[in-house]
């Protein structure tokens, strides 16, 4: 057997995690830390670097594309795979270009997740086809996007870009001097003109065109 390669997985639901231990028993990939949140994570970084981390998007604190992003500015070397739920092309186009290493569906197979991984750690990037059923292709267009992105004005885009740095509503309106009521009703503003249906949502298509 190789020498152990260490992996550290992130994820708010214990039992996906504990699945995730029981796919990875007996392989030479060994998992040696868990996170609830991005937060944690990070913190769990400072003292331990692994080889591999896998993560969900939608986590408490901080979100897995920020985490992401911040683990590879500090730990270039450590090889990312998004796991998650989420089927947007929005996510998955994120993960590229934040060069992240892979994009999994948490619906794979226990052989997936293993080739996957020592593909990573191979220095191949693991991206399904985005026409394999397994992605949807976003339903609007980009240049709907970004003509969304433009109407803003400019009190909403700074909000925007507060919201993608993971402050909260109280946060952003004691920094711009606003009352929470009046930033939540910008929040509620962005989610319509952007089509978004949640704060993950607006954070994570502020983050994949470049406002934060």
């Amino acid at each position: 057997m190789k020498d152990e390669k260490t992996i550290i997985l992130a994820d708010d639901h214990q039992l996906f995690a504990e699945g995730i231990f029981s796919m990875l028993n007996n392989t030479e990939y060994k998992v040696v830390g868990y996170a609830a949140d991005g937060i944690a994570l990070l913190n769990m970084l400072n003292g331990f670097v692994p080889d591999v981390v896998l993560l969900d998007i939608n986590m408490p604190r901080m979100n897995g594309i920020e985490s992401a992003k911040k683990i590879k500015a500090l730990y270039p070397d450590v090889k990312i795979i998004m796991l998650t739920m989420y089927t947007e092309q929005g996510f998955y186009n994120a993960a590229i270009k934040n060069n992240f290493d892979g994009y999994l569906l948490k619906n794979i197979q226990r052989s997936e997740l293993i080739d996957a991984i020592e593909k990573v750690l191979n220095g191949e990037k693991v991206f399904p086809p985005i026409d394999n059923n397994n992605l949807v292709i976003d339903k609007s267009d980009q240049s709907n996007t970004i003509g969304a992105i433009n109407s803003l004005t400019a009190r909403e885009r700074e909000v925007l870009k507060l919201i993608a740095n993971q402050m909260t509503m109280a946060e952003i309106a004691e920094k711009l001097f606003l009352s929470q009521h009046t930033i939540e009703t910008y929040r509620k503003n962005l989610l319509r003109k952007l089509n978004q249906r949640n704060t993950l949502g607006l954070a994570l298509l502020a983050v994949s065109n470049g406002i934060n």
